[in-house]
């Protein structure tokens, strides 16, 4: 079976995603990436305090990922500068 790792698993989208994922026959291992421990709650899955724009964790690659979703994202209207948009945004992708 096939490993799954979403960074930004902690958000809106992610966390609808990932509550299908492992319930499906493809996936055997889903793991969610977020900077936000308190969001990484989704059963079925294992989670890490993971910053997209940092190292990726020794974890994420020792069973290298079939699929990876990026919802990563950090939202100008909620009161972040334009550096964290840009680099979050830009250089996470």
């Amino acid at each position: 079976m096939a490993a799954c790792v979403t960074f930004g698993g902690g958000g809106h989208i992610s966390t609808h995603v990932a509550r299908r994922l492992p319930s499906s026959e493809r996936f055997g291992r889903v793991h969610l990436a977020d900077l936000n421990p308190a969001a990484l709650a989704s059963e079925g899955a294992s989670a890490s305090i993971t910053y997209v724009c940092e190292s990726i964790p020794e974890m994420l690659t020792r069973e290298r990922p079939e699929w990876i979703f990026k919802f990563a994202a950090v939202h100008s209207e909620s009161g972040q500068e334009a550096h964290e948009y840009f680099r979050t945004n830009l250089a996470g992708a």
